[in-house]
C-alpha cells in the first residue's frame, strides 16, 4: 500500500500471531499489487514506476528489479512452484520472469485494456490474465501461447484458480 505520490511499501504479517514479519519496498510512490512466494523467500512488487522489484523478505534487500513495462504495474503474482513471476501493467502488457534472476522467460501478446489480475493454476502451467474490457485470457507456459479467451462481463477486478482447476 502507502500513499499515491508520496510512499508506498509491503507488509508481510504472520497470521497466527499477528506480528509483522517483513516489511520491503520503501517506495516513492504507492505499492498497487504484491504477492510473496510460496516458500517465503521472495516478495515481489509493482507501482506507478512501471518497474517489477522483488525483495528478499528476511534482509529486506533488493533481489532484482525488471523494467519493460510501459505503463503502471497493476497486477504482480509467483507461480506455484516458486519458478516463475507474473507481472501485468495498464496497458495490458505481462511479463513472465524467472523468479530468482529476473530473466526474462515469456512476453505475453497483451490485453485490450489494463490488467487486473493474474492467477496461476496449481501445476504452475497456466497462468489466467483478467483486464478491465471484461476479457480474461489463459496462456500456457512451455511457449507463452495464448490457449483460449473469454469474456466475463463488463470488467474483472479479480480472478482465481480453484484447487479443481475451475476460474
Amino acid at each position: 500500500g502507502g500513499r499515491s505520490a508520496d510512499s508506498g511499501n509491503v507488509m508481510v504479517w504472520e497470521v497466527a500471531t499477528g506480528r509483522a514479519w517483513a516489511e520491503v519496498g520503501h517506495e516513492p510512490d504507492v505499492v498497487l499489487d504484491a504477492d510473496i512466494s510460496v516458500d517465503l523467500g521472495r516478495v515481489a512488487l509493482g507501482g506507478p514506476d512501471r518497474t517489477l522489484r522483488v525483495y528478499d523478505p528476511g534482509s529486506g534487500a533488493l533481489a532484482f528489479e525488471a523494467a519493460g513495462h510501459t505503463d503502471w504495474v497493476t497486477a504482480v503474482a509467483f507461480s506455484p512452484d516458486g519458478v516463475l513471476v507474473a507481472s501485468g501493467d495498464r496497458a495490458g502488457g505481462v511479463f513472465i520472469r524467472e523468479a530468482l534472476t529476473g530473466d526474462e522467460f515469456h512476453r505475453l501478446p497483451a490485453l485490450d485494456g489494463g490488467v487486473t489480475s493474474l492467477s496461476w493454476r496449481a501445476d504452475s502451467m497456466l497462468l489466467a490474465v483478467a483486464g478491465e474490457g471484461g476479457k480474461v485470457a489463459l496462456f500456457e507456459m512451455e511457449n507463452g501461447k495464448r490457449v483460449r479467451n473469454f469474456s466475463a462481463g463488463a470488467g474483472v477486478l479479480d480472478l482465481q484458480f480453484g484447487r479443481s482447476g475451475g476460474i
